[in-house]
């Protein structure tokens, strides 16, 4: 049995391993992150390693591993491998010459019948490292003097051979061999498939394996949304939001989901408030109780709760769109009801935060991290960081991922190139990927100087105290900047590091110019129909841009603010 904890806000799983497989696992206990802070993500995440270690269980056991799950492990690395072979074709990897082909298509001969000969005489061992690659890849483990290895062994072998007679009929240009004739006409069966969906029939799903909604989505959170590319952020809300999905609609065979249930889950979203999953009240309740407390107290006039901005029901929407219309592609349900669902989102939603007050932007200028003289350079990312949110416009990741060769001198202009040039660096969007010209007032506080100082040490980045964690590197600082702000800035929960981006767009609005207009779109990184990023970024003309940012009128507030480097 699987058992959540909880360490520091995160959850994990920890299980015993059944005594006859501690031998082959080599271990007593698993343990893993979950990586979620949310209760009832942790609870759906489980049902996905439940479900696997399970089935590797299952396999491993003497006996129980069938020929038909050999023939699946196999298969699947047998496919995997002519596929990575063909795409390596489809990329450039061609042989140029004649010569090189035939020495090739000989070595393959050459294999292909070593193979041959090791299957008739069941010499093994020139097999097992391409299976054990196997084995790895799909998570098993497997004792190599069981009988399942062994048996493993040989059809690996078997497999192997076709793998070399198809390659060799691949390289003579020879795509009508049996294994590609075959591929080809699950593609055009599939292609016909397709079509054949718009066509309404009675009973089109009768034969069709019934797919749970949790399985649909285990599967989807696999293979779209826990790529590396996505953020934790963004895996953590659409569990999130799939969680609700399930609470409302239920864990149903997903062929039945149709336009009533998406008009339900619609209705819900209208309802819930903000930021449910944090408030104690709401806090690992079902939706059906969270919407009961909310009306009681509606009802008795306690007070009521503010609901989700438009923006966030769009998003919500937009989540679950893109999980059937996933499901559509994987032929486990035929429509996407959710796809015409539309939420009617203001111009202005997302800038519906209200910007720092200009009391709050004084209490910034007179609280410790701008007042204390001995503030050490180790600290300094609590100086400039905050600096160069309200007078850039930049999103928190964006400078806490900043390296030293960002921030530079162009036509003149100091400015920092936000880009995402190592495989360390994130950004929002491809509108995101701009240059944006350093305020004066950042400039005489010491970027600058403090920028050469990380030079000389031999730091790449400007900020080496924050770590990479989770795919970003302002995990930590998140947390220590909104604890700094209760402390000593506000007690309103609404206000975080994002307003600075809403103060600066804010105070340029009250000076006449609008957030829509090209060049603020350009600083904040917002996509914009007549701009691209040679506009303002590669042609290097930073000038006009500085120019908006000089009618900040609140620069003043910080006009004496100086990091106190040591002598």
């Amino acid at each position: 049995m699987l058992h959540l904890f909880k360490v520091k806000g995160h959850y994990y799983f920890r299980m015993r391993v059944p005594v006859d497989m501690q031998k082959v696992l080599k271990k007593k206990v698993i343990k893993k992150s979950l990586h979620t802070t949310q209760l009832s993500n942790a609870k759906l995440i489980l049902k996905k390693y439940d479900y696997q270690l399970e089935r590797l269980f299952t396999l491993v056991r003497c006996g129980m591993i069938s020929n038909e799950d050999i023939r699946d492990i196999i298969s699947k690395f047998f496919h995997g491998t002519l596929e990575n072979f063909e795409e390596g074709r489809s990329k450039g990897n061609t042989i140029e010459d004649e010569s090189t082909l035939k020495k090739m298509i000989k070595a393959y001969g050459i294999m292909q019948q070593q193979d041959i000969e090791s299957l008739k005489f069941s010499k093994l061992e020139g097999i097992q490292g391409w299976l054990d690659g196997a084995l790895e890849d799909q998570g098993i483990s497997i004792e190599k003097d069981s009988y399942e290895y062994r048996k493993l062994c040989r059809e690996a072998l078997k497999m192997r051979i076709k793998f070399w007679q198809i390659e060799i009929e691949r390289l003579k240009g020879n795509y009508d061999n049996e294994y590609d004739s075959a591929e080809i006409s699950k593609i055009m069966q599939h292609s016909s498939q397709r079509q054949q969906q718009h066509t309404p029939t009675n009973n089109r799903n009768s034969d069709k394996e019934e797919v749970l909604l949790s399985r649909a989505i285990e599967k989807f959170i696999d293979v779209k949304v826990g790529k590396k590319e996505n953020s934790k952020q963004t895996v953590e809300d659409s569990m999130s939001i799939f969680n609700l999905l399930l609470q409302v609609i239920g864990d149903v065979d997903i062929r039945t989901i149709n336009k009533d249930a998406a008009i339900k889950f619609m209705s819900v979203v209208n309802k819930i408030p903000k930021n449910m999953n944090v408030m104690k009240e709401f806090k690992g309740k079902h939706i059906d109780k969270v919407l009961k407390i909310v009306e009681k107290k509606n009802k008795e006039k306690e007070g009521t709760f503010k609901l989700l901005s438009d923006s966030s029901r769009k998003k919500y929407v937009e989540r679950v769109s893109m999980l059937f219309k996933w499901c559509v592609d994987a032929d486990y349900c035929d429509k996407n009801y959710f796809k015409n669902l539309a939420v009617k989102v203001d111009d202005d939603d997302k800038q519906k935060r209200r910007p720092y007050t200009r009391e709050e932007l004084l209490r910034f200028v007179q609280s410790p991290i701008f007042t204390d003289k001995n503030l050490p350079l180790e600290r300094a990312y609590q100086f400039f960081i905050p600096l160069i949110g309200l007078f850039a416009g930049m999103r928190m990741n964006e400078i806490c991922q900043l390296h030293t060769e960002d921030i530079r001198e162009i036509n003149g202009v100091w400015c920092i190139d936000v880009n995402k040039n190592s495989p360390d660096k994130r950004l929002k969007s491809k509108a995101a990927r701009r240059i944006v010209p350093l305020h004066p007032v950042v400039i005489k506080a010491g970027l600058i100087e403090y920028k050469k100082i990380m030079e000389e040490q031999g730091n790449e980045r400007m900020w080496m105290e924050l770590k990479f964690k989770e795919g970003n590197y302002k995990e930590d600082y998140s947390t220590e900047f909104n604890k700094y702000i209760d402390k000593h800035i506000t007690d309103d929960r609404e206000v975080n590091f994002h307003v600075f981006r809403n103060t600066l767009s804010d105070n340029l609005k009250q000076q006449g110019i609008s957030i829509s207009e090209a060049p603020v779109a350009a600083i904040l990184g917002h996509k914009h129909p007549n701009i691209t990023f040679d506009t303002y970024g590669q042609s290097y003309n930073p000038k006009p841009l500085l120019e908006v940012l000089m009618k900040l009128d609140y620069a003043k507030l910080f006009d004496e603010v100086r990091f106190p480097f040591k002598e």
